[in-house]
């Protein structure tokens, strides 16, 4: 156990070439705008470029201004996760605890028999990642496998292809995800949303 003034940081290998992750366990529950918080300090610590400096894009994405990498955050009680890369990104990291009527709605949106907490970490990302977090999709628009791999290419649309890499850490879910190289860096496509 941590005590209140203690931060672990923990530098993760990743699949993807070029993607940079780290993941933050804190003594204390990380609260509603400590992402951005840790973003800035991590952008600090660990320069992209000369001058970097995070702005949140109106998709909910970040960037930095400057070399115009991407950078995605995500955390759940005491652990929070930082990604950056050169092309889109997501990430989530999730806490293994009962939710089963969002367990529930992922299976019937996504196609799969018995959704899990990793699914439900894989489909965060994925949004994430393709500036869809702040939608909620509808049934049929993204099919996730029912077993998910350390890795995996999945494509969502004839133009989206994106690739996945599950993990657990600290006794959580960690999912990150990366547009795929033949895409643009601008995902101009736009996945079908449920009103809210």
């Amino acid at each position: 156990m941590l005590s209140k003034s203690e931060e672990k940081t923990l530098l993760i290998a990743t699949p993807l070439p070029g993607v940079d992750l780290v993941v933050i366990e804190d003594a204390s529950p990380f609260m509603s705008g400590s992402g951005g918080r840790q973003l800035r300090k991590w952008m600090h610590q660990m320069p992209c470029c000369e001058n970097p400096c995070s702005v949140r894009m109106g998709d909910g994405r970040w960037r930095c201004k400057c070399c115009s990498h991407w950078f995605s955050v995500s955390h759940s009680g005491c652990l929070l996760a930082l990604a950056r890369a050169e092309k889109p990104v997501g990430v989530d990291v999730q806490h293994f605890k009962l939710r089963p009527a969002a367990l529930r709605w992922l299976a019937r949106i996504s196609a799969i028999k018995v959704a899990t907490i990793p699914h439900w970490a894989a489909m965060e990302a994925i949004l994430k990642a393709i500036g869809q977090a702040w939608n909620r999709p509808i049934s049929g628009w993204i099919e996730l496998p029912e077993k998910l791999s350390e890795y995996s290419i999945l494509q969502l649309s004839s133009d989206v292809r994106v690739e996945l890499c599950m993990s657990t850490v600290e006794g959580a879910a960690l999912a990150l995800c990366q547009v795929g190289e033949d895409i643009l860096s601008e995902c101009s496509h736009q996945f079908p949303v449920a009103a809210n």
